[in-house]
């Protein structure tokens, strides 16, 4: 099934092992690694000394991954301690001379424990591995991105080094480790909003309509079969981007309705927008005006629009039964009923997460992106790439082998990259701030 010279290939992979790799694929964090690991093992029995050498060997390798994963400042003392424990606990529950029952079932899940009791020996050999190669990757990556990391501050501080020096943090335009804003807190959301629409948009356990479902496929240009295995992942990533692009466009349409006319509660936020828009201006237009040299003059449009952002980010339309989050997320609602039908026990749930995407999507696109904005030629920028398009790794994410995406291309893309470009430098390549969600399939020859 792999060719592990060059990578898994996507279109040999059917059936049992897809759904397994897409699920690895799914996992985001380093801890849900351990706890596959576990789970994994738990519906192995040892019942030799060569089973227990080999399960000791791999829960060495994963700690060996963890103490990676500290050298490197990813995770701290505290956790490196847990994680360890865990890992500890475990093998002293599964020692063939152990009979601590109790331990051992609390440490594993009777979900996924079904889940994984099905497949079989060599799948779950493979998928091992394949936890222990994810593990290894994480050090890996941790290592590049600290090292990143450490230039961009480096680079950073030298060219603000002497403003700070001069004004300290009144003219400092990035938003402080306490900021609720800040870009660590900002990506941690986008994360979280990710995985509510992949919540909201599952169409597992219910009644899809075929039909309405092989429709949006042709309009997103999907080649897949709506026969194929894999074609409930990628319905769900059209789904997903549907939501988005329908949130944003009656949100635009809300904004432009209500340009001139923002004097009620029910369009504070629009008013609010409108004063900030016309105050920038009239500073940028003092600053060219007014004859003078001063960094405050200079840094002021920059810090109004953060901090007007920055309140907009934390209460905007933060009303539960606000006109514009209650009927978007309705519409979505109704959108979703098209494609799919949940049990009505699921409605109120679902009712719940329409309003909470709505507007999680509105305050990060509309609000929290322009924090980040630290300069005036700098804007925020969001963009779905389109069906057929190359398979670029420094705007897009997905499930690939190192090598394989030169022989692979956009099926659907369900997440948009979000980037900051210079609109002064109009061939530079914009600094991006989230890589775009795609499902990939192989180039036609």
């Amino acid at each position: 099934m792999f060719r592990h010279n060059n990578g898994p290939y996507i279109e040999d992979v059917i059936g049992i092992d897809w759904k397994l790799i897409m699920w690895l694929a799914s996992l985001k964090q380093f801890d849900n690694y351990v706890d596959l690991f576990i789970l994994v093992w738990n519906v192995i029995g040892l019942k030799n000394d060569n089973g227990f050498e080999e399960f000791n060997g791999e829960v060495n390798q994963m700690k060996d991954h963890i103490k990676g994963l500290l050298a490197n400042q990813v995770i701290n003392d505290e956790e490196f301690d847990k994680y360890s424990c865990l890992l500890d606990n475990y093998r002293t529950c599964r020692d063939i001379n152990s009979n601590n029952h109790e331990e051992r079932n609390r440490l594993s899940s009777d979900a996924y424990h079904k889940l994984l009791i099905g497949l079989k020996a060599s799948q779950k050999k493979l998928l091992r591995q394949m936890i222990l190669d994810r593990m290894d990757s994480f050090v890996n990556v941790s290592i590049k991105s600290v090292e990143s990391l450490r230039e961009q501050i480096a680079t950073l501080d030298n060219e603000n080094s002497h403003l700070q020096a001069a004004l300290g943090n009144m003219t400092n335009t990035r938003p402080n480790d306490q900021d609720p804003n800040n870009a660590a807190k900002l990506n941690s959301d986008i994360m979280d909003l990710q995985q509510q629409l992949s919540d909201f948009t599952t169409v597992y356990e219910s009644v899809i309509n075929d039909e309405k479902a092989k429709e949006l496929f042709a309009s997103k240009q999907v080649q897949l079969e709506f026969t194929n295995p894999k074609a409930k992942t990628i319905l769900e990533g059209c789904l997903q981007r549907l939501i988005i692009e329908q949130i944003l466009t009656d949100a635009n349409s809300y904004f432009q309705k209500h340009i001139s006319n923002s004097d009620n509660d029910e369009t504070l936020e629009i008013e609010i927008l409108n004063t900030t828009n016309r105050l920038i201006e009239s500073v940028n237009r003092f600053r060219e005006k007014r004859p003078g040299r001063d960094n405050i003059t200079q840094i002021t449009p920059i810090k109004v629009r953060q901090q007007i952002y920055s309140a907009l980010g934390c209460r905007g339309f933060s009303n539960y039964d606000h006109p514009l989050i209650v009927g978007i997320a309705e519409k979505i609602r109704q959108t979703m009923d098209e494609y799919r039908k949940i049990n009505d026990e699921n409605i109120e749930d679902s009712i719940d997460q329409s309003i909470q995407i709505t507007r999680k999507v509105i305050s990060i696109i509309y609000f929290r992106l322009k924090i980040q904005q630290i300069h005036q030629q700098f804007e925020p920028t969001y963009r779905f790439f389109e069906s057929g398009d190359e398979i670029d790794i420094r705007f897009m994410e997905g499930s690939w082998g190192r090598g394989d995406f030169k022989k692979l291309e956009v099926e659907v893309c369900y997440f948009p990259c979000i980037a900051i470009r210079d609109n002064e430098v109009t061939s530079s390549n914009p600094k991006v701030f989230t890589k775009a969600q795609v499902f990939a399939r192989p180039k036609k020859s």
